[in-house]
């Protein structure tokens, strides 16, 4: 459930979400040691919970090179919205909130999927 909620959080850029599933992830803290194999889920969504995460909104065209690369960036935490109402065919990344002052946030746009990669490795680090 935690996890669904960070998800649809920073998806609909509604911190509630994230609240809840902060909330529901602390409850479990101190059984983190008898979660066995599950821990590391665990850990997954509590991070995606309490730290930055890339946010990718893409218009490009499925099995495209650029929307093969999009998904690859997925595999390391970043969330993808698909069939995003975008103008042009390139995805847009948001690192951090699209509407929270607190958080700064940087955007980008790119073409390639080696741009892509060298975008997503800038705004991470």
């Amino acid at each position: 459930m935690a996890d669904a909620l960070v998800n649809l959080g920073i998806v609909s850029d509604t911190q509630q979400y994230i609240t809840v599933a902060t909330d529901a992830l602390a409850a479990f803290a101190g059984a983190r040691e008898r979660l066995g194999v599950q821990v590391a889920g665990y850990r997954a969504v509590t991070a995606r919970a309490t730290r930055v995460v890339i946010l990718l909104r893409m218009g490009v065209e499925v099995g495209s090179d650029l929307h093969c690369a999009v998904l690859r960036i997925a595999d390391h935490e970043a969330i993808v919205v698909p069939n995003a109402d975008i103008q042009d065919d390139t995805p847009h990344l948001i690192h951090g909130s699209e509407t929270e002052t607190e958080t700064e946030t940087e955007t980008a746009t790119t073409t390639t999927p080696d741009e892509l990669m060298k975008t997503v490795s800038v705004l991470t680090h």
